[in-house]
């Protein structure tokens, strides 16, 4: 499988987990605000985990993805350097077939 088809799966598993998060988030809005009942401890405490274990689940992979920013602009740049300097240099780019 190429790399661009597993980052695509978790892409999508990414997007999903975010939806899940926002909406917890959202679950919490009536609680904003004022005191917390003791009856409502229970499910507060539930959305909170919620909010607490998703956050854990993605947070890997945003530090990946914060850790390989710098070397991914780097690499490109210098890809695009160096195409351009053969290309300069009398290089002619190959036909793409239709």
């Amino acid at each position: 499988m190429k790399i661009l088809d597993r980052l695509k799966k978790i892409d999508v598993e990414l997007q999903k987990k975010i939806e899940f998060y926002n909406k917890s988030i959202s679950r919490l809005k009536p609680y904003e605000g004022r005191p917390i009942e003791v009856h409502e401890f229970e499910e507060v405490n539930k959305i909170l985990a919620d909010i607490q274990r998703t956050f854990e689940e993605v947070y890997p992979l945003y530090q990946y993805i914060i850790d390989r920013h710098q070397f991914a602009q780097e690499s490109v740049e210098k890809y695009v350097k160096f195409r351009d300097n053969i290309i300069k240099n009398g290089a002619q780019e190959e036909a793409k077939p239709e």
